[in-house]
Parts: C-alpha cells; sequence; structure tokens
C-alpha cells in the first residue's frame, strides 16, 4: 500500500467519525460506519493508533502454504512417556519400534510392539492430514470452495487427534479467507 493511500484512509476514516475523530475501539464506530477501507485487492484496518494492511489471499499464496507445511509433520515429532516404561517416541518410526520389539524380550518387547502401533497410527493420519490438505487446494483452485474447506478441515482434524494442529491450520484458514472473500461482495 502506497503512501498517499494510508492518508487516504486516515482522512476518510477521520471524516467518517467527526466530529470527534478516530474512535478508540470497533463498538465507537457510528452507526452503519466500518473500520474497514478497501484500495484494490487490499483491506485497510483502522485504530486511533495504527493502519493496518492486511493482503488478501490468494490461490499462489495458498499453493505456498502448502509447499511449506508439506512434509513438516510425518510422524511423531513431540515428546512422549507411553507405558510403563515412559517411552520417549519423539522422532521414532513405527518400523524402529518394531524393530526393538523384535530385539527384546518380555514387558519391553510389549511395550516396543505397543509404541510400534501406535508410530503406524500417527504415521498414517500425517499420510491422510498432507494428502486431505493437498486436495483442499486442487478443490479450492477448480473452484469447489465447500469441498475444499471440508478436506482442510479434514486435515486439522487427523492432526488434532494426536496434539494440538499447528501444521494445517494455516491451510485451512488461508481456504476458508480465500472462500468467503469470493463470495463477499466488497465496497
Amino acid at each position: 500500500m502506497r503512501c498517499a493511500e494510508v492518508c487516504f484512509a486516515i482522512a476518510f476514516l477521520a471524516e467518517r467519525c467527526k466530529p470527534s475523530g478516530l474512535p478508540r475501539n470497533r463498538d465507537e464506530f457510528p452507526e452503519g460506519s466500518c473500520p474497514t477501507v478497501r484500495f484494490g485487492n487490499d483491506f485497510v484496518l483502522a485504530t486511533s493508533v495504527t493502519i493496518l494492511t492486511i493482503p488478501p489471499i490468494s490461490i499462489e499464496m495458498l499453493q505456498s502454504l502448502l509447499d511449506e507445511a508439506s512434509g513438516r509433520w510425518t510422524g511423531c515429532n513431540w515428546r512422549t512417556a507411553m507405558g510403563p516404561q515412559k517411552l520417549n517416541l519423539q522422532g521414532m518410526r513405527s518400523s524402529h519400534a518394531q524393530i526393538l520389539a523384535s530385539a527384546t524380550s518380555g514387558s519391553e518387547s510389549a511395550a516396543w510392539d505397543e509404541a510400534a502401533a501406535f508410530l503406524a497410527i500417527v504415521e498414517s493420519d500425517a499420510k491422510k492430514a498432507e494428502s486431505a490438505a493437498r486436495r483442499a487446494v486442487a478443490l479450492m483452485q477448480s473452484g469447489h470452495q465447500a469441498d475444499a474447506i471440508l478436506e482442510a478441515s479434514k486435515a486439522v482434524d487427523l492432526e488434532a487427534k494426536h496434539r494440538v494442529p499447528v501444521i494445517w491450520v494455516a491451510v485451512r484458514d488461508a481456504i476458508q479467507t480465500l472462500a468467503t472473500s469470493a463470495n463477499t461482495d466488497c465496497p
């Protein structure tokens, strides 16, 4: 956003809020006014302190988010304390846990078997989540917004089965924002 546009935004909002000047919060805007101004593809949010420019989400940005997130969650990448042995499975693959199950005996072998089964589920869900996110972006690119949101939500839900979702949330949120902005008739 250029300086002239920022100055216009400030003048526009100040004019709408006369005689008292800019309000301190959203509730103080005059009836029927809104603290959002659109300049081309930029939305400007005004507060008494700051003018923020929020760039529009584009399909290209969505693809970049997907590319950045891809491969970041492939298995258990958080600390664990599984079973009586309190096994920390962070960074371990199910195939490694299965080798340890075969190399040990008794309760230790059983613990590694359980760990291998758990890790296999996490790895499978990670693959399914990435596939769902890829489908979501492809659906968004082809104009199927509702289906894209559902697929992106599946990716987040699969991750949430195991931990607080951090990988696929940005992709889902970008799809929701892009779908909303495509369906909104902006001034």
